[in-house]
């Protein structure tokens, strides 16, 4: 299925740069099907995707007191956030960057 903007008249001065593309002075539609890519479901997934990962290698490895922060740093920030998709972003960049500083500044 095409999405296409409105019709567009090569009369209209807002519209000059289309000109050089039609000639006749015929309407023109522009198909953005494929124009618009959103990134954002990416790389929401690809950071759920590392969090989880890095939880599950502290839970294997026995990085016990960075895996706690990690969830209770999350859980927090979720919970903050009101539980929505940005929230979930937000608590995951959180307990990564909190499991890699804080058990580093808890043992010095």
């Amino acid at each position: 299925m095409a999405l296409f903007l409105p019709q567009f008249s090569l009369d209209q001065p807002d519209h000059r740069a289309y000109s050089s593309a039609i000639t006749n002075k015929r309407r023109i539609y522009m198909n953005i099907g494929l124009a618009h890519l959103d990134f954002g479901p990416i790389v929401y997934g690809a950071i759920m995707f590392l969090g989880i990962a890095v939880m599950w290698w502290k839970l294997t490895s026995g990085r016990w007191l960075s895996l706690i922060i990690d969830i209770v740093v999350f859980v927090l920030v979720f919970k903050l956030h009101g539980g929505t998709m940005a929230g979930g972003f937000a608590a995951m960049i959180a307990a990564l960057l909190a499991g890699m500083f804080l058990p580093l500044m808890i043992r010095r």
